[in-house]
């Protein structure tokens, strides 16, 4: 390939001169100018927005964006309702809801997926000591032991540690209080929402997710290179600092 069929890059002879500067950095006013010249068509960064919002569950920003945007939404949204309602309950932590709603609605689907079944009992028995129910979270813990913990040693493990808690007045402060934290709700939310995903044959990680990822790969790929660059160092935000002074931090997600 000659030099004239070559790709614009950020960095390197093809973006600037090397007579006056070295051939394997950029600045970042050079970086933005880049990125600036390089649009993304405004149809598929609507389809990219699309697809997150209807991955991540918010339904009604999808129907309106939708519209806005004059895009036709791949989905029916009666078809996200059950689903919203689930992930709704899960972050709230109303365990019994969601597992109601499950089986109405996908009745096969915990049964097809066990270790999504043991996460939502795992969560059920700690939401159960979160509230103090003391005698309820027993005859949970031992229904669903008898059950399944002869089967899985490391469920019997995880009930042991959720138990330990009720040996505590304040269970939150305890050794196992991690188990309290409210991200473990989010891990069963993320689980679930991946499983009814796929359940309705849609890629279980959202376009926008894979390009974060892409870029966080290259950016890790032109440092094992040794090449110094403007790097993204919030994605939140944009942000794009000057690699010079900090090299190695890792970007803020």
């Amino acid at each position: 390939m000659n030099a004239g069929n070559s790709p614009s890059l950020p960095f390197g002879s093809d973006s600037y001169s090397t007579s006056s500067r070295d051939s394997s950095r950029c600045s970042v006013d050079e970086c933005k100018e880049f990125i600036d010249n390089d649009h993304v068509p405004r149809a598929q960064m609507s389809q990219i927005i699309l697809d997150y919002l209807i991955n991540a569950g918010h339904k009604d920003a999808a129907v309106n964006f939708s519209r806005e945007a004059a895009i036709a939404l791949p989905v029916q949204p009666s078809s996200m309702d059950d689903r919203v309602k689930v992930l709704e309950a899960a972050h709230e932590g109303r365990i019994a809801d969601c597992m109601k709603i499950l089986q109405e609605s996908s009745p096969d689907l915990l049964e097809q997926n066990m270790d999504v079944y043991l996460a939502i009992m795992k969560q059920m028995l700690l939401e159960l000591i979160r509230e103090r129910k003391i005698s309820d979270a027993l005859q949970f813990a031992q229904d669903v032991l008898a059950e399944k913990g002869a089967e899985d040693p490391a469920l019997l493990e995880d009930f042991e540690r959720a138990m330990a808690l009720l040996a505590f007045d304040k269970p939150e402060d305890s050794p196992y209080g991690d188990l309290l934290e409210l991200t473990r709700r989010e891990e069963v939310k993320a689980q679930l929402n991946e499983t009814l995903l796929r359940a309705h044959g849609r890629d279980t990680e959202s376009k926008l997710a894979t390009i974060c990822k892409l870029l966080l790969w290259s950016q890790e790929d032109l440092k094992k290179k040794g090449l110094k660059f403007p790097k993204l160092t919030d994605i939140a935000t944009g942000i794009i600092s000057d690699d010079s002074s900090d090299f190695g931090s890792d970007v803020l997600m």
